[in-house]
């Protein structure tokens, strides 16, 4: 674009941007940054991410920040070129290695000593081939033509050749009776899916089945990948990478109309080694348990009866005043029981006694309730929550009648309607928690201006996403995308708030394990 990268010191690199309004031209200093510098060697930029070289080693630089995502020894000092998302990278000592062009680290997926002697120009790449030269040979190098699919191909069709469980596919073609080479591999695994050196997975399955396809946020929403099949037998396998820490849901579709969990793990999750599940979700102790309570009343607003459940923690006394929490659309955060074991939990070791109103799911559509919390019903839902729940709970509890004692929260639609709340109507929340926060191009637009300042006023910020929270790739809707922009949105107004990207998927079954840092960082013990 209008970007520019200069490599223009020993100690840093700086990316420039040029801008034209009325015929003057302008430049701007985006960020200087210590992670590529002191090297002949251009950088490669691609997909968000620049490639490059900082003296011997080999860094991934985020394109908005300058901040280092990874650094690599390997493959060595070098030259590289991008061919289809891959790095191609001859060393200057005649290594050539092939690693996909990702954030997720350097990867390498092929090699091969090509040169003896010293190198000092980058490959050149056309209709297949590699051509490379050293100070004294010139090669061709073919990465075409073969049976198989690409590297980048095989890996978008479930296959990760290069892996341990890849080399047991390759050799079933050596066994006369492929089900029972199965057999003894399936007896030999302790767990599945089957998680090999902390970054792939590969979900097996088997079974009599005409079509089987997985169903997972790592693919996207709303898509079914087909499975590959070891051939003349009923073994199916998908194979992917994921991140040591992450833990994502899957189902399995079988015959285009059956969904299916895993039979081999019922839990329905893969949880890779470095997922710690969290301690806030443990049986509470009988002792300290609080108790929930249903009230109800006519709402003008909604014009109908609503019914609230509100959680009292242990030991509640009307002798004391409490701050509390309003969740929006809470039917599933209800469903399971968690949320009060982990209330339960956190009260009195790590969160103050808060008092927990929990506001069912309303709207049109019941599924997202988009219309109610983002839509075009959106005031009225602020209104409701102002002028009816907020009297209804004061009236009822000991509350610590402060804004700053009061916090909403909500999830995707409805974490939109608690920024439309907080936002446009001042002094009733200081407080807000944001889960996997909806921020499309028409909400960035309608609420980037009403971000307030912090200088005029202080809100207490909990704001997480999860890296494979909602994303449907033949719909573009993104939320992760987005909630990275609300992010930075944020930061860019200069709000400090507590929350990151998680590894895990976007249902309240993920974002439960996050409840307590969305609770000691709103109500943190004193």
């Amino acid at each position: 674009g209008n970007r520019l990268l200069f490599k223009d010191s020993s100690s840093a690199s700086r990316l420039i941007e040029l801008s034209e309004q009325g015929g003057e031209w302008s430049i701007e200093d985006l960020w200087t940054t210590p992670h590529l510098k002191n090297t002949y060697v251009p950088s490669i930029y691609y997909d968000g991410h620049f490639f490059g070289y900082n003296t011997r080693t080999l860094c991934c630089v985020e394109e908005e920040t300058g901040d280092l995502v990874w650094r690599s020894r390997p493959p060595g000092d070098g030259f590289p070129i991008l061919v289809d998302g891959h790095l191609v990278i001859i060393t200057k000592q005649g290594k050539l290695s092939i690693a996909p062009a990702t954030s997720r680290g350097y990867e390498e997926s092929a090699s091969m000593q090509l040169f003896d002697g010293l190198v000092w120009s980058p490959p050149s790449y056309a209709d297949g081939s590699l051509y490379l030269r050293s100070m004294t040979e010139l090669a061709r190098v073919d990465i075409q033509g073969s049976t198989g699919p690409s590297l980048a191909q095989a890996e978008e069709l479930g296959i990760i050749a290069d892996s341990r469980f890849g080399g047991f596919i390759s050799s079933l073609d050596r066994f006369d009776d492929r089900e029972a080479a199965i057999d003894d591999y399936m007896e030999s695994q302790s767990e599945f899916p089957i998680i090999e050196d902390r970054e792939m997975v590969h979900f097996v399955y088997r079974g009599t089945a005409n079509d089987l396809a997985i169903s997972t946020p790592i693919i996207g929403a709303r898509f079914d990948h087909p499975m590959n099949r070891v051939a003349g037998t009923d073994f199916y396998y998908y194979s992917t990478r994921l991140e040591s820490d992450a833990r994502v849901s899957y189902r399995f579709s079988k015959d285009f109309s059956q969904t299916i969990v895993d039979p081999l793990n019922e839990s329905g999750y893969v949880e890779m080694p470095d997922f710690v599940r969290p301690n806030h979700l443990r049986e509470s102790d009988p002792n300290r348990r609080g108790r929930m309570e249903a009230i109800s009343f006519d709402s003008e607003e909604l014009g109908k009866e609503i019914e609230l459940d509100v959680y009292l923690p242990h030991g509640y006394s009307r002798k004391r005043s409490y701050p509390v929490a309003y969740f929006n659309q809470s039917g599933t955060a209800l469903r399971t029981g968690m949320m009060e074991r982990s209330l339960d939990n956190l009260i009195g070791e790590r969160v103050e006694p808060v008092i927990v109103v929990f506001i069912p799911t309303l709207g049109t559509n019941p599924v997202t309730s988009y219309e109610e919390y983002a839509g075009l019903f959106k005031d009225r839902y602020a209104r409701f929550v102002l002028k009816e729940v907020i009297p209804a709970i004061d009236g009822r509890y000991s509350i610590k009648n402060s804004p700053d004692e009061r916090a909403m929260v909500g999830a995707g639609f409805s974490a939109t309607a608690t920024i439309h709340t907080a936002f446009n109507y001042p002094g009733h929340f200081h407080k807000i928690g944001l889960h996997n926060m909806w921020w499309d191009e028409g909400v960035a637009r309608e609420y980037t201006p009403r971000i307030p300042d912090p200088e005029s006023r202080m809100l207490l910020i909990y704001n997480d996403w999860a890296s494979y929270a909602y994303r449907s790739p033949n719909e573009g809707t993104d939320v992760v995308a987005g909630a990275r922009r609300f992010a930075d949105a944020l930061r860019e107004k200069g709000h400090d708030f507590t929350g990151v990207e998680y590894r895990q998927g976007g249902e309240w079954d993920d974002t439960i394990n996050r409840l307590d840092k969305l609770f000691e960082t709103l109500f943190p013990i004193r």
